[in-house]
């Protein structure tokens, strides 16, 4: 195990679009997203189906519209309520994806989207319904425009595992809602009620800025690939808090990084353990696979997978400067 030459720079990352350190240094800048179809996203999920049962599942292809609308959209085309369509994870708007939905017993499982976004590219029955994180992981494909030469020799597939820029919403305005909110419960003081949706989206906010500040520092110190002393492992690979309930399993050195970003973001730390939230751990470091890459003149193509709950966007911030 590697120790850590110092303490973590913490950041408070309150401020408007966050941004935390790159392992790699990119040489060179880049635009994303300026057509929608440099964007492609084909969710993988290598189950089989039952071909019975109560639940139809679609496997959608959609392209500028978010997870939640396409939930919305087939709510209203097989007339069933919300709760009742299912899907794997959120993923991006501008982009071309490719993702499974699952609707209980739709009243009518022939309908057919016209010119809504959407196109119904598989149907299956199965006896579940489709839960968060029921998937293998995601399939990319991305161009990054007016970008300068990379050497594909210098590309290292492994990467900090932090949780994307999209995660904290629009130049980050979620950070500072849900940090709010979070306070107001702290100290009871006009404390309301807000939609179970809105409710998830800012407890994962402030539990992704805590881990994010946690891997900021190990990557600062250098110490992010490789377990340290103290480090709670997972398949060999070193990983910081999602915060919660209970206390830390992290020992040593591990656990000096994880408490000075803790003790910055007290009052968020001490909301996600009243909100009911249990402790759990994420890999400080992912990986790519199948990773190629072409260039022409300033077009840089990249595809590769993967697991789920990992970013393109942050693995490509080590690649190219997006800011």
């Amino acid at each position: 195990m590697t120790s850590p030459s110092r303490l973590p720079i913490v950041r408070m990352s309150t401020d408007i679009a966050p941004r935390w350190p790159t392992a790699s240094r990119p040489g060179t800048s880049g635009r994303l997203r300026v057509r929608i179809e440099d964007f492609i996203v084909r969710e993988r999920r290598e189950r089989s189906f039952d071909e019975e049962g109560e639940h139809l599942y679609l496997l959608v292809e959609r392209a500028g519209l978010t997870t939640r609308a396409v939930q919305s959209l087939l709510s209203k085309l097989f007339a069933v309520p919300l709760i009742d369509v299912g899907y794997a994870g959120m993923k991006d708007k501008w982009a071309v994806v490719t993702q499974w939905f699952s609707i209980r017993l739709p009243k009518n499982p022939d309908a057919v989207p016209a010119d809504r976004g959407i196109r119904i590219v598989e149907r299956h029955w199965h006896g579940k319904k489709l839960k968060v994180g029921d998937l293998d992981g995601n399939a990319f494909e991305i161009v990054v425009r007016e970008t300068g030469d990379i050497d594909p020799a210098t590309i290292e597939a492994e990467f900090p595992n932090y949780f994307g820029v999209q995660r904290f919403g629009a130049d980050g305005a979620n950070i500072g809602a849900a940090s709010a909110w979070i306070e107001k419960r702290e100290t009871r003081s006009g404390r309301r009620r807000i939609p179970a949706f809105r409710r998830s989206i800012y407890l994962s906010t402030l539990r992704s800025l805590i881990f994010n500040d946690v891997l900021a520092g190990r990557v600062d110190a250098d110490a992010w690939r490789a377990p340290i002393d103290g480090d709670v492992c997972v398949d060999g690979l070193p990983t910081g808090p999602l915060w919660g309930r209970g206390r830390s399993q992290a020992t040593g050195s591990a656990a000096v990084f994880e408490a000075t970003v803790v003790e910055v973001h007290a009052t968020i730390a001490h909301g996600l353990e009243f909100a009911g939230l249990g402790q759990d751990r994420r890999a400080l470091v992912a990986k790519a696979d199948e990773l190629a890459i072409e260039q022409s003149r300033d077009l840089l193509g990249v595809s590769f997978v993967l697991p789920k709950g990992s970013y393109a966007t942050t693995f490509l911030n080590e690649l190219v400067d997006l800011a």
